[in-house]
């Protein structure tokens, strides 16, 4: 992850968020996608260990977890139903955009420095569980 190169500088300046995305498919595991969600289980695991090593030090850490968003990932599916399916629900009208995702990541950081927001879980309005 990479932690041990900014952790130092961030304990040495007495505090420090270390933000990080995921997916909600770190949730649930769907056909044709599970090795995808088992890399999304293991940044869950990483950010927790980060979080419990690096709390008492003034580091806080928040994972934020977008539902769908439109991106290319589409194009990383190599079957053929899975990629067109993944490409229709990117694309649809109402999806997360890149955008959406900044906005969550400024807000984890407006927060004071007495709280910690671990994780965010951020869906479309209308995306299924």
């Amino acid at each position: 992850m990479g932690s041990h190169l900014f952790c130092p500088v961030m304990e040495k300046q007495g505090h420090g968020h270390i933000i990080a995305t995921d997916s909600t498919a770190g949730f649930k595991v769907f056909p044709s996608f599970a090795v995808y969600s088992a890399t999304k289980f293991a940044v869950k695991a990483l950010m927790e260990g980060v979080r419990q090593e690096e709390q008492q030090k003034n580091i806080k850490t928040t994972l934020i977890y977008p539902g769908t968003t439109a991106t290319d990932l589409y194009k990383t599916i190599p079957d053929q139903k899975a990629r067109e399916a993944e490409h229709s629900l990117q694309h649809g009208d109402r999806v997360l955009q890149a955008e959406d995702i900044a906005k969550m990541v400024v807000f984890a950081i407006d927060t004071p420095d007495h709280v910690s927001l671990n994780e965010l879980n951020v869906r479309p309005t209308l995306q299924e569980p």
